[in-house]
């Protein structure tokens, strides 16, 4: 089925008092009573962005969570330009939040135009397209039979929503019947097939051709072009054409020439759904007891709880918190992938072999959804541009699975245990008899030589310990302690272990070590 598409005047719109700015964040928060849905209708940019929005500015962003405060997605952005403003329009009705980015040059807008589009977001994939001018809203309508529909790529489509298929005009017709120019509008292409979601609005209707299961993302932006952001296949281009300002008119239907169907380029993204049973299951933990293990699902890993978590309060957004690694070279390290991160504290990085592929991959869990997000679009960035700054080569990473908070997660947020993946041991002159060949020998022992990180001794008094994960961590520390607790007693450890004051520290992903010493080994 088909589905045309209509527009409506600019719904009233109202920008928030300086007591509600404060709760919702962001000095460019509108709100309109009408019923708006943002898999039904986009809205054009509130007038006061017109300048803006002529000047080629402004970026019209879907999929984001209706929820979020301004002050996030102003972050989110700015990976990818410097921002000015972030104007959104919550519908009081809909609850539904329609959201804009005001770039500081026309150039910056076109890195967030490719650079964020087609990015998943907790488990959604954005969409971006310029924005539309003021004054105008437009909605999706009826759906008739794709029958008579031309052969991609000749009808360019984009999914912006659930269960939704619209049609687009083509560039061959600049002048509707009455001979008024057209005005600009900016479609972008995906081929899929969303979740059925019902609604329609009687509204002006304007028959346009269109594939299955797709909908349409306008903009007012000028020029005819194809374009190929990066890292897309021929089928997910990025179309300017023309289409009608005159609601009344019927758009011209694209051309019907045949051409031959190409797919979507085969990427770990478009075969994250297809079981692959030859690819081996990894634990987390290693030989050691697990919360949940790693297993690739065509050929893209994730996350298999063992135990249940009834008491779980955390949304699934905030449960997003993996990163996977993909196409790893042989002499990566956990050193190495641990450096490459700079966003927050990390639970648990561990690695896994594709049998399919015949690669290496890693999966990164972070303590916080958000660390996992921002970390994720700073190596989307690195591929857009084609500049690798945190590896040494660019990175391929994708989102994985929801991943519940467990006993760990929980003991690194309690403030009374505050636990992480680095430890302190502090006893003064301690290492000038307990030196670093000691202690990581009992840290191979005790948390197992694959999870060590790193062994760092800075004088005789003081040393730290940065392990994969957090639960060895947590492990060697309840070894530490159990070895000074009764040091020096009848029937206790050597009187050397008594004294020692063993906690955990900032995370280096968190904040970066320096390493100096003064030993020499």
């Amino acid at each position: 089925m088909a589905q045309d598409i209509a527009f409506s005047p600019a719904p009233q719109m109202e920008l928030l008092d300086n007591i509600l700015r404060e709760k919702f964040g962001g000095r460019d928060t509108w709100i309109t009573a009408d019923f708006l849905d943002v898999d039904r209708c986009i809205p054009g940019i509130p007038a006061a962005y017109k300048q803006e929005q002529q000047e080629n500015r402004a970026v019209y962003i879907k999929g984001l969570f209706h929820g979020w405060q301004n002050e996030a997605f102003a972050r989110l952005v700015a990976n990818f330009g410097a921002m000015e403003k972030a104007p959104c329009l919550i519908s009081l009705t809909s609850e539904h939040t329609f959201r804009w980015a005001i770039m500081a040059t026309a150039a910056d807008a076109e890195k967030l135009l490719t650079g964020m589009h087609w990015m998943m977001f907790h488990g959604q994939s954005l969409k971006t397209s310029m924005a539309i001018a003021p004054g105008r809203t437009v909605h999706l309508l009826t759906r008739r039979s794709s029958a008579q529909l031309p052969t991609p790529p000749y009808t360019p489509l984009h999914d912006l929503g659930e269960d939704v298929a619209h049609g687009h005009p083509s560039h061959a017709s600049n002048k509707d019947p009455k001979g008024k120019m057209k005005e600009n509008i900016l479609l972008l292409a995906e081929y899929t097939t969303p979740t059925a979601k019902a609604g329609s609005a009687a509204l002006l209707k304007e028959d346009t051709p269109s594939l299955k299961d797709s909908e349409f993302n306008p903009a007012s932006n000028a020029a005819v072009a194809l374009k190929e952001p990066a890292g897309l296949s021929r089928s997910e281009v990025i179309i300017r054409i023309q289409a009608s300002s005159d609601t009344e008119e019927e758009i011209a239907h694209a051309p019907s020439q045949p051409a031959p169907f190409i797919p979507l380029a085969t990427s770990w993204a478009n075969i994250a759904s297809a079981a692959n049973p030859t690819t081996s299951i990894v634990e987390l933990h290693s030989t050691r007891s697990a919360s949940g293990r790693l297993r690739s699902v065509g050929r893209i890993p994730s996350v298999v709880r063992t135990e249940r978590y009834a008491d779980n309060q955390e949304s699934q957004s905030e449960q997003m918190r993996v990163v996977f690694l993909l196409n790893l070279p042989n002499n990566l390290t956990l050193q190495d992938i641990s450096n490459g991160v700079q966003e927050g504290p990390l639970v648990q990085i561990v690695f896994g072999f594709d049998e399919v592929e015949q690669s290496r991959y890693a999966g990164v869990v972070f303590q916080y959804a958000k660390d996992a997000e921002l970390f994720h679009q700073v190596l989307m960035k690195e591929r857009a541009e084609s500049r690798p700054e945190r590896f040494r080569f660019i990175m391929e990473a994708v989102r994985g699975d929801p991943f519940p908070a467990d006993e760990v997660i929980k003991a690194m947020a309690d403030p009374k245990i505050c636990a992480s993946r680095r430890l302190t041991m502090v006893k003064k002159a301690f290492f000038f008899v307990f030196g670093e060949r000691h202690l990581t020998n009992l840290c191979n022992k005790i948390a197992g030589e694959e999870n060590v990180q790193l062994v760092w001794l800075y004088n005789g008094g003081n040393a730290t310990v940065v392990f994969s994960n957090v639960a060895a961590a947590m492990k060697m520390k309840t070894e530490l302690d159990r070895l000074t607790a009764g040091a020096g007693l009848p029937g206790g450890q050597p009187a050397v272990w008594q004294g020692l004051q063993t906690t955990y520290s900032k995370d280096p992903c968190q904040v970066p070590l320096v390493l100096t010493t003064v030993i020499n080994n």
